[in-house]
């Protein structure tokens, strides 16, 4: 039987933009987990008879709510006329965090762009398609948490370990033998600091690169003063309501929490945030 091709009627095929993920630098943007994601990627929009304009490429961990080019790979989606379709190998690859897929649904809702999770069948009713989509985010981020709970009590044994005994055995692994460690931490701490400075100053870009579009469509409408800026940045209900979502993911993530928080610890918007944001976006590299 020939596949189903989704296509406007007399026009070309609808654009997809694929977004690969691995969770390490080890793993890599040319390892073999993200080769085998371009694949799977490529088949899918072949099958469906998508025109695969690009594929986004991120090393970031599933359960980060700040995800640049998650970010990217949704907006050249939005700017497709009509509003394109971004394809993921496995919805774990686009996220293993509940409130993100959440934030992610409703921007697909409101710019009227498609997902495709080529592990997910797509449903005759959308509703239903995004009923188990989130049931399978919540899952994933389950399982994070599960993982977190495990290495936590590795952790505290170690611990305890060094305190009573001077040394911990770590277990041995499929081509590692267990070794003996007597203290924790990164052994090449000198090394890892001036990285850790130099992350900090990537994110910091990253953060104010995310932003800066939603601040100039609010200047393209008017919105000058640096006041005035923050306060529909604020603004939760408002048509750029975005803007406290990306500083709320940012505090989660500072904070090293990915449940929600309360409404009283949301962060707000300042003028001088807003100042600060604007001379990093336009910052020169």
């Amino acid at each position: 039987m020939a596949k189903r091709k989704r296509t406007r009627s007399n026009g070309p095929p609808e654009k997809a933009f694929g977004l690969a993920r691995v969770s390490t630098q080890e793993q890599g943007i040319d390892g073999l987990g993200i080769r085998a994601q371009n694949a799977t990627i490529r088949a899918k929009a072949e099958e469906l008879g998508l025109e695969l304009i690009e594929i986004f490429k991120e090393v970031e961990s599933g359960t980060k709510p700040e995800r640049p080019q998650l970010i990217a790979a949704l907006d050249a989606a939005a700017k497709c006329d009509p509003p394109g379709v971004v394809i993921v190998s496995a919805l774990t690859r686009l996220t293993r965090n509940f409130d993100v897929m959440s934030y992610i649904m409703r921007r697909t809702e409101r710019d009227g762009t498609k997902l495709v999770a080529c592990d997910i069948p797509e449903m005759s009713d959308p509703n239903q398609t995004q009923f188990i989509w989130r049931i399978m985010a919540a899952v994933a981020e389950l399982e994070v948490k599960r993982i977190q709970a495990h290495t936590k009590d590795r952790l505290n044994v170690a611990k305890t370990d060094l305190q009573e005994k001077g040394y911990y055995d770590t277990r041995p692994k499929k081509d590692k033998p267990s070794r003996r460690i007597t203290r924790l931490g990164n052994p090449n701490v000198e090394k890892a600091s001036p990285l850790g400075g130099e992350a900090m100053k990537r994110n910091t870009r990253a953060f104010a690169l995310r932003t800066y579009p939603i601040i100039e469509r609010l200047q393209k409408k008017g919105i000058m003063g640096l006041r005035a800026l923050a306060r529909e940045l604020n603004n939760r209900n408002g048509l750029h309501g975005e803007g406290r979502a990306v500083l709320t993911y940012q505090a989660q993530r500072q904070r090293e929490k990915l449940e929600d928080i309360r409404e009283e610890d949301l962060p707000q918007w300042s003028a001088e945030q807003v100042k600060r944001v604007i001379a990093q976006a336009k910052k020169k590299k």
